[in-house]
């Protein structure tokens, strides 16, 4: 107990070092649990699986601090929180559950700078699955500057039917679960290299019926 309370006492000097220096700091936050409320239109987040801490983010709308359908959601090392915001097509970050900092990005489309219906999201690695344009998307940042798009619509090689999720291994490479050819891709980077599919439709081993979330280490 002397020890903790020896580490703890250090802790608070360090923060209040830090606070001098540099104006504010703030320990990262634990545990907390956001949470997509698809037909609630909002963000939740929750302290823990007791559902301690609830707080909602988020209105049916168009417009600020509004939502129509978030699904895929990733909180930066910033604490920033990025939804995908399907049904208006754009991507959303809010700085915090008060929806300080709101900006969003994207339009309805298949050109630069749109999408149709995006559903997954992976933030620090900023890809994007554009669902209905059978694509993936990179963008440096909320601006969509070095925006690159890899994928079209098709059962092929470079192809999506309806990708949902997305995820970032530790090695940079990109893995998505191709939702309507019931497999999962993965490919080196945004030009396709390395690329590699698995699955085929059905119930057994090696087989999926709409894979949908993907989380890689």
């Amino acid at each position: 107990m002397v020890r903790i309370g020896l580490l703890r006492s250090a802790a608070v000097a360090l923060a209040a070092i830090l606070t001098a220096a540099c104006g504010q700091f703030a320990l990262p936050a634990l545990g907390q649990i956001y949470v997509t409320d698809l037909n609630n239109h909002r963000i939740v987040r929750i302290n823990d699986m007791t559902g301690t801490g609830w707080i909602t983010f988020g209105t049916f709308g168009t417009g600020t601090n509004q939502l129509r359908l978030p699904t895929g959601i990733s909180v930066d090392t910033s604490d920033r929180i990025h939804a995908a915001d399907k049904d208006n097509h754009r991507i959303v970050r809010i700085d915090d559950m008060t929806g300080a900092g709101w900006t969003t990005f994207g339009t309805f489309g298949s050109g630069t700078n749109q999408f149709s219906f995006p559903e997954g999201i992976s933030v620090d690695s900023r890809y994007v699955a554009d669902r209905d344009n059978g694509r993936i998307v990179r963008i440096n940042d909320m601006t969509g500057a070095g925006w690159i798009p890899f994928g079209s619509g098709g059962t092929g090689t470079g192809q999506f039917q309806n990708p949902f999720g997305i995820s970032v291994d530790s090695s940079g490479r990109i893995y998505v679960p191709d939702y309507g050819n019931n497999r999962v891709v993965r490919i080196n980077d945004m030009t396709g290299t390395g690329w590699i599919a698995f699955g085929a439709s059905g119930t057994g081993t090696g087989q999926f019926n709409g894979p949908y979330g993907i989380f890689v280490r």
